[in-house]
């Protein structure tokens, strides 16, 4: 009965939001694209959020001042970024 029933759970992808220096970005935002599904890092740059389809879908990262990437989650389930600057 638990085989039936596991893939009903979404799995979450989680990881570190970090600047150029390697220090964290508390406040950063994490968004599905295309999507108002969202989130916001926590105080150590944490974050985790439930994609709609693991393999298919694109997180988008941003934060005042650097460059908003783009990364496909291809099936991960840990993404840690780097935030580069505007500058």
């Amino acid at each position: 009965m638990l085989f039936a029933v596991a893939p009903l759970f979404a799995q979450r992808v989680s990881g570190t939001v970090s600047d150029e220096t390697g220090q964290p970005v508390p406040g950063a935002n994490v968004v599905v694209k295309g999507t108002t599904n969202g989130v916001v890092t926590d105080l150590n740059g944490k974050y985790s959020i439930t994609p709609g389809d693991l393999n298919k879908d694109i997180l988008v990262f941003s934060f005042i001042g650097t460059l908003a990437q783009e990364i496909p989650v291809k099936g991960q389930t840990t993404i840690n970024v780097v935030l580069q600057s505007e500058n």
